[in-house]
């Protein structure tokens, strides 16, 4: 269920997170994320979770993303949809523990909306076909990666306070 490659040795002042979703009925449920780590633009660390149980999955997302706040760690997700999803899938589970107060996050695809003149079918691309358009290798990298190589291209672009 869960890959860590490497033990938590260094500050890790960025995580990367990818959901993965499956529809069931008119639901959405969690069935999986991958987090990716980073420091000075360095991966620290990878981890991949998937599970059919979502609350399982809910459970050691949490866990991570509790380490996060606590040391001042700063999120960033592809979709517009991840944060909002994850909330709710926290709601029907049950699950308070997370305070999202004291969560810094942020979306790249809302980078990219409020801060480049783009066309609105680049705005919206998939994560893949994004990296494509900015010419940043697609092969053999998981998608936490890709985000991690598309915030480190916007990221000396954008104003200071956004992350």
């Amino acid at each position: 269920m869960d890959d860590t490659y490497e033990p938590r040795k260094e500050k890790e002042s960025l995580c990367f997170l990818i959901l993965g979703f499956k529809k069931q009925q008119q639901d959405y449920t969690i069935i999986g994320w991958q987090i990716c780590y980073s420091y000075d633009n360095k991966i620290t660390r990878k981890i991949v979770c998937w599970s059919s149980n979502e609350r399982c999955c809910l459970a050691s997302l949490i866990h991570e993303l509790l380490w996060c706040s606590i040391h001042n760690t700063s999120v960033v997700t592809y979709r517009t949809i991840d944060m909002p999803a994850l909330r709710t899938r926290l709601l029907v589970n049950n699950i308070t523990t997370l305070d999202f107060r004291q969560l810094q996050c942020a979306c790249l695809q809302q980078l990219v909306k409020n801060f480049f003149f783009l066309p609105e079918e680049i705005q919206n691309l998939s994560i893949t076909s994004l990296a494509d358009a900015m010419k940043i290798n697609t092969r053999d990298v998981i998608s936490v990666e890709l985000l991690r190589e598309l915030f480190i291209q916007i990221q000396p672009l954008l104003p200071t306070e956004v992350v």
